[in-house]
């Protein structure tokens, strides 16, 4: 399926307003918070999903073959995705959640637990080249308190209308036309290096099991906007038994209810626990039929064959990256918008779910 034109997500004049507030302090801490650095070593914030720490690997693996040391600050559950030879700093921000209530309240970033991380944060930091590879001003700020000597940044916040300010960061200007590994690799290059690296992500180093067995839904995504109808994957089940293929059901930990209410049929249910389940697991199998959610991204950096589904996810940015992988989505029709992946847009995203029927599905597995 072709690629959808490149539209921007309107963030609205509330958080544009914010974000141009906290990229003018950022600006100012760039003035008074100065440290010097040997430019040999960098931190990657990035304090969201699975996905976004994939996406991180060729941009890791082209500072490392450069000579540099790399420290990735990211949660503490996404570990594993990285091999051992990188330095990691466990991430602990109240702004990682889908739930506005909880985004954006106050309590979550004066407690301790915050506090506490930006002490690590300060450690970790000072003196090396920052880089948020999200284009969020709350992450440049962060990065300039916790004393980097750099930081660089996208030009706006991951495909949206909300633009870095030029003063509070050094930019790299976001590229509409390419994937999220691929704009990652343009802030390795501000650093700047001599080459990058130019494959997608690949990660080689967990546990694998090559008997490709059957076909796997990951029906399950932390945002309601990305489900697709559980009649859809009952019929997709059913019409795929027809063709002598086996189905099961992966899932993450405490995911049971959600999988079986999003499959709406009785497939065999895998919990994977950890990042070393979920290699096994998607390993295991001969494709991977997903929602836009971290295992999709994960079974592509595996090389597994992987049909992601697209409502709103923002096309190419998210696409699963890899030869055997195609995004279905209808967002080249009259009338699509992406938005931002807020519980309030959710309707809006099933919207665009919907559309895709399982005859397409079908097709794409097949091929």
């Amino acid at each position: 399926m072709t690629q959808p034109a490149a539209k921007r997500i309107r963030m609205g004049i509330l958080r544009k307003t914010a974000g141009l507030l906290i990229g003018w302090v950022a600006a100012l801490a760039r003035l008074f918070c100065r440290r010097r650095g040997d430019g040999k070593r960098v931190l990657i914030l990035e304090p969201f999903g699975m996905g976004d720490v994939i996406s991180l690997e060729p941009m890791v693996r082209t500072l490392r073959d450069a000579g540099l040391e790399v420290t990735v600050c990211a949660q503490a559950r996404w570990r594993r995705l990285l091999d051992d030879s990188v330095e990691w700093l466990d991430a602990d921000l109240p702004w990682t959640t889908y739930q506005d209530t909880s985004k954006y309240a106050l309590g979550g970033y004066l407690s301790s637990r915050f506090r506490e991380f930006r002490s690590r944060l300060r450690i970790a930091a000072k003196g090396v080249i920052g880089i948020d590879p999200r284009g969020d001003v709350r992450s440049i700020l962060l990065l300039r308190l916790a004393g980097c000597s750099r930081v660089i940044s996208l030009s706006c916040y991951l495909g949206s209308d909300l633009v870095v300010p030029p003063d509070c960061a050094e930019r790299a200007i976001f590229d509409p036309a390419r994937q999220r590994w691929q704009n990652n690799l343009l802030l390795a290059q501000k650093v700047p290096i001599e080459q990058a690296h130019t494959s997608p992500p690949s990660i080689d180093h967990l546990p694998q099991s090559r008997t490709r067995k059957c076909i796997a839904f990951v029906p399950v995504a932390p945002w309601r906007g990305k489900r697709w109808l559980p009649e859809r994957w009952a019929e997709l089940q059913q019409r795929l038994a027809k063709e002598r293929f086996s189905v099961v059901v992966l899932h993450g930990p405490g995911q049971s209810t959600a999988a079986r209410e999003a499959i709406g049929s009785d497939v065999e249910l895998r919990e994977c626990v950890s990042i070393e389940d979920w290699a096994r697991a998607l390993t295991s199998v001969r494709a991977v039929v997903s929602v836009d959610t971290g295992p999709m991204h994960l079974g592509a950096a595996l090389g597994v064959p992987v049909v992601g589904l697209f409502g709103q996810g923002l096309l190419p940015l998210w696409a699963p990256a890899g030869e055997d992988c195609v995004a279905l989505h209808h967002q080249d029709e009259t009338g699509f918008e992406p938005c931002h992946p807020i519980e309030a847009n959710a309707p809006n995203g099933a919207r665009w779910m919907e559309k895709i029927s399982v005859t397409e599905v079908l097709d794409a597995i097949r091929r």
